[in-house]
């Protein structure tokens, strides 16, 4: 899998190496994954160690469906419905002007022909900010720009790679069909997610009619290699597909597991998610080497000049396309905070998917030694240099504080509603005479003396009632609209209203919900 010298011994030495370093970095204040591509890089220096023949279906088929599934199961869907518009232009037409912008600065800057220039802008627009997602889960930072970063790098890997394909397309065949790339773009893109939600459907229907935490797990390990590689033989974007379906099940599904179940997958996926991750960043400093020493002897320092001018395309074309979206969503009176649009520029790191797809050029293809140092450099650029930088960024910015005061505040209020979700459950099963009614009083009183524990917590935190009284309304109202919305679809089924009053309440609805949705996540409560 990892080349001719990979074995036993090299497999041991990796998870020694990622054991190793998973303990360092808890006494070193840098991203987990920024430290496995340092390591992996210190160890191709090393004498000995085998050299790493990575190809592209290791990432792709081995590594990805793992990484989207987990990541799109566990995308909330109403942070993904608030933050919908900045997630959608970033991924979709900020892929477009990214790719452009990049192959546009290549060709006149480095002499990179439109093809060559253009693919090498395909390559790097798919986003991969694992690391900054993991220091914005240790500090605190809002959860709306959490969602945005992660949303977009879910659907823009997908999308590049289709726009990679295409452009790919033309340049190995030396002619451009319109109406064939538009059409193979949409089956990629429609098909993916069309099939992705059918995959989801089917799993949560298996998932409600099995009780079997071992096999459920397995079932959905099969939604998740099985839906992209059904989609990769199909002509539908694999990715897609994946990210489709993993957060259809994580909306739906959740619901159609026990709680065993569920606390089972979920530590089943975690240890998937960590070790496929592990692997890929140990193993993409690793590969650096090998991969690079080729253009490095024939181009020698001459490479400096478009490595240096393809980093600095990538940074500019993400300054363009981010400060465009911000700007283009605060005219229409929907955006975020214009700090926000320092951090989604820093954010835009570029990693394995990048690295696959260059990896994937054809044998021979003009300038292909050339477009995979390059990617390399910007891989490596990216995850070092913006990712050792985010930390500092946050506080100087004043998204998140120097203390760790927000994160205690998080884990109160989430301590405060699963206190709330047990007291109600202790409620329902007393209502049906599932509970004795002495026992059900004796757990009722402890949640409430819990409740009014981790209330005053809070209060305390806010340093005063107002801030906590503010977000205690619009959490109320969020609750509350959420209900109005279920109430207005069971009027709907039960014939009481028709079919396009249904829309315009829902209309209305929705317009309320994402005016305090907006407010709460404007404020880092949520």
């Amino acid at each position: 899998m990892f080349g001719e010298d990979a074995g036993a011994g090299l497999l041991l030495l990796l998870l020694i190496t990622i054991a190793c370093v998973a303990a360092v970095v808890h006494f070193i204040r840098i991203p987990y994954t920024v430290a496995l591509v340092v390591a992996g890089l210190a160890l191709a220096l090393l004498p000995g160690t085998p050299r790493l023949a990575i190809t592209p279906d290791v990432i792709l088929f081995l590594f990805l469906p793992i990484l989207l599934f987990y990541g799109a199961y566990h995308l909330n869907v109403r942070d993904l419905r608030v933050t919908l518009k900045p997630v959608t232009l970033l991924a979709l037409p900020g892929v477009v002007a990214t790719a452009g912008l990049v192959g546009l600065a290549l060709h006149f800057a480095v002499g990179l022909s439109w093809t060559s220039a253009l693919l090498f802008g395909t390559i790097v627009a798919a986003t991969d900010p694992v690391a900054v997602l993991s220091i914005f889960g240790e500090m605190g930072a809002p959860r709306r720009l959490s969602t945005i970063v992660t949303g977009e790098s879910l659907f823009n890997d997908g999308t590049a790679l289709v726009f990679y394909g295409a452009v790919l397309g033309v340049a190995t065949s030396n002619a451009f069909d319109a109406g064939a790339t538009v059409e193979r773009f949409a089956i990629a893109v429609l098909g993916g997610l069309a099939l992705g939600v059918a995959v989801g459907m089917l799993g949560t229907a298996l998932l409600r009619n099995i009780d079997n935490a071992l096999l459920e797990t397995v079932i959905t390990l099969i939604m998740a290699y099985g839906g992209f590689l059904l989609a990769d033989r199909l002509g539908a974007s694999g990715p897609l597909e994946t990210v489709a379906a993993g957060i259809f099940l994580g909306y739906t599904g959740k619901s159609a597991m026990s709680a065993t179940t569920r606390l089972e997958s979920s530590a089943t996926w975690e240890f998937f998610d960590f070790l496929a991750n592990s692997l890929l960043f140990l193993i993409m400093g690793l590969s650096v080497r090998p991969l690079s020493e080729a253009t490095l002897s024939q181009m020698g320092t001459g490479l400096l000049w478009p490595l240096g001018i393809a980093i600095m395309a990538v940074v500019v074309s993400r300054v363009l396309v981010v400060w465009g979206v911000g700007g283009l969503l605060r005219l229409v009176k929907d955006g975020y905070p214009r700090r926000w649009d320092v951090v989604l520029v820093w954010a835009g790191l570029r990693g394995a998917v990048a690295l696959a797809a260059a990896l994937s050029l054809p044998m021979g293809l003009p300038n292909r030694d050339l477009l995979l140092t390059m990617t390399l450099g910007i891989v490596l650029f990216t995850l070092v240099g913006q990712g050792l930088t985010m930390r500092p960024l946050l506080t100087w910015l004043g998204i998140v504080g120097k203390d760790t005061s927000r994160r205690e505040i998080d884990l109160a209020v989430g301590r405060l509603q699963v206190t709330q979700a047990a007291a109600r459950e202790v409620g329902a099963l007393q209502e049906t005479g599932a509970l004795d009614p002495v026992v059900a009083e004796r757990l009722i009183a402890g949640y409430a003396a819990r409740r009014e524990e981790i209330r005053q917590t809070l209060a305390a935190a806010y340093g005063g009632s107002e801030a906590w009284e503010r977000r205690e309304e619009r959490a109320a109202a969020r609750h509350l609209l959420q209900v109005q919305r279920e109430a207005a679809r069971a009027a709907a089924a039960q014939g009481q209203i028709a079919e396009k009053t249904l829309e315009v309440l829902l209309a209305e609805i929705d317009r309320d919900l994402a005016r305090v949705e907006q407010e709460i996540q404007a404020d880092g409560e949520a």
